[in-house]
Order: structure tokens, then sequence, then C-alpha cells
């Protein structure tokens, strides 16, 4: 298999037509045909079934189709990177975010980032640290800014000095949201929403002193967004951080932190041992220079709300 072959197959998933396709490649329709024909051998698979007028992907086609693309897309930032001068960055970087307002450290240094260099873009990809996790681990994602009372295996981290106290949101009509805080005891037979990461429950369980199987978990979700309108209804209290339940909601819905208190920490993320592309490792740099220059996120923030007020 050629690269060549992978681009001309994408532009013909494209166009829908082997006459179209090869007229926009520039090369003769039987000339394209032979090399899918190429292609189809060397992987055993059949990918495009042929219509009169039109092709139409198999199964196996789609799912070619979508790797071919990231491939291409790949060696199109990889040339970017590589013949790009010496003083400027390009290409695109691929970051994953938990919710946390740590992402002001990451959001700061990307608009350093691209002052400096406009070339460079990023796709940012929010979630939940699990589903991030596992995808920076494949190496899917170039950085992934996560959050956990541990460190990620198989990845290099930078802490960003940002922890989060984890506690339950609750509707504020809640006899619970009367309290300052909420004690172990208070989750027992209580309906709970739980982040869906796979140690959560058994954190949680760790944290009150009891056998995970007395939790009352009637859901999981991955952002608090839509499952903050589920507390709303009554479906039951979700753990979370605060500060994350969307505004319209602040009347109906409180947070109360967990006592004694439980830490979640915000920190970077990136494969061990592979080597970051250039505006990648420049991003990290640039972050790792902020967090230093902070004590904590609230110095952060109090440094920018300085540089935005007038003197």
């Amino acid at each position: 298999m050629e690269l060549r072959h992978i681009r001309n197959f994408a532009v013909i998933a494209r166009e829908g037509n082997i006459s179209r396709a090869a007229k926009r490649l520039g090369i003769s329709q039987p000339a394209l045909s032979k090399q899918l024909g190429e292609l189809e051998a060397s992987l055993g698979q059949t990918l495009i079934e042929r219509g009169a007028r039109t092709v139409r992907l198999t199964a196996k086609g789609e799912v070619f189709r979508k790797r071919a693309d990231e491939i291409l897309s790949l060696v199109n930032c990889t040339v970017r990177e590589v013949t790009c001068a010496a003083s400027k960055l390009s290409g695109r970087i691929t970051l994953g975010a938990a919710e946390t307002f740590g992402f002001a450290h990451v959001a700061a240094a990307l608009a350093e980032l691209q002052r400096k260099n406009p070339a460079v873009s990023f796709r940012l990809v929010s979630g939940n640290a699990e589903d991030l996790a596992g995808r920076v681990q494949k190496g899917e994602l170039d950085l992934a800014l996560l959050l956990g009372p541990g460190r990620l295996d198989g990845c290099e981290t930078l802490p960003l000095n940002v922890c989060h106290e984890l506690g339950l949101v609750l509707r504020r009509d809640d006899p619970l949201a009367r309290k300052k805080s909420i004690a172990p005891d208070d989750l027992l037979d209580r309906p709970l929403l739980l982040p869906r990461r796979f140690r959560m429950t058994t954190e949680l369980a760790g944290w009150a002193g009891y056998d995970a199987r007395r939790l009352n978990v009637v859901g999981t979700f991955n952002l608090l967004y839509n499952a903050a309108h589920a507390v709303a209804e009554g479906v039951g209290s979700a753990v979370s951080i605060d500060g994350l339940f969307p505004e319209m909601l602040a009347k109906r819905l409180a947070f109360r932190p967990f006592a004694p208190v439980f830490y979640i920490e915000a920190y970077l993320a990136w494969q061990e041992g592979v080597p970051l592309a250039p505006a990648a490792a420049e991003l990290v740099r640039l972050v790792r220079g902020r967090v230093k220059g902070c004590a904590d996120i609230d110095d952060f923030m109090g440094t920018t709300n300085r540089k935005e007020t007038p003197s």
C-alpha cells in the first residue's frame, strides 16, 4: 500500500464517482480504477461497490475512509511542521480537556503560542477524564488536561497547581443543602449520579470508609451540564467539583463540599517516550512557565485581571 493509494481512495470516497475523482486527480479513469484494485488486493477487502454512475463504500470502506482522512491530515501537518521556517511553528494541536478552571493556564498559553505562531491551530476535545485518558494513551490526542487523585500511567505529566474539592450538587430545597459540607453518612441510601470514571465508585467508597455496594448509584455522566438538569428534576444528587453546573440553574442547585475534604488534581498529560510535535512541545513549555510563575490558579486569575484593569 502506498500513500498515493490512500490519497486517491479518499478523493473517490469524497466524489462518489470514479470519473469525477480521476478528473480531479488529473489521471485517467482506467489508471485510477487499477490503483483502487491494487489497494483492495493489498488489504484483501472490497472497499467500494461500483454502480453505473456512482460508487458506494462498503462497511470496510467506511472504516478505511475514516482512517485515510486521519492519516492524510497527519501527513499534511507533519509536512507543514518540518518545512516551516525555523522562527515560526505550524501544525494542529489536538488537545483534550476535562471540565476544570485549570484550563485557564492552557488557554493563556494557547493565546501566546498563536500570537507568535499564527499558522498553529488547535482542535479542542472536551470530555470526561477517563475517555480523554484512553485517547491520549493511544496517541489520538497530543495532550490532555485531566483530573484525578492519581496520575495517568504511561504518560508524562505536568501538574497545574490546581486542586478541586469534590462534593455534591443537589437541589437547594434538599435538606442537605442546609449543611455547610457533606459527611460520608449523608450519602447512604441517597440516589447518586457519578462521573463516568473507572475508579470513581471505589475512590468515593474509600473516602467514605464503607463498601461501595452501600452507594446507591442511579446513573453516570461524562459532563455535568446535562446531569445538572437531571439533578434539578430530582433524579439524584451529582458528585462533582464546584463551579460547573450551568448558570441558568444557579437558583435551583447548590454545591456542598465533602468533609473530610476530598481533593482531585488538574494536570496536563502526554504519551511517555513519544516526542511531541514542535507546536505541542512549545505549548507545554509555555504552560510550564505560567504554572511556575503562579502559586495557584487564584494567583493566575489575579494577574490576568490586573492586566485587564486600566491603571
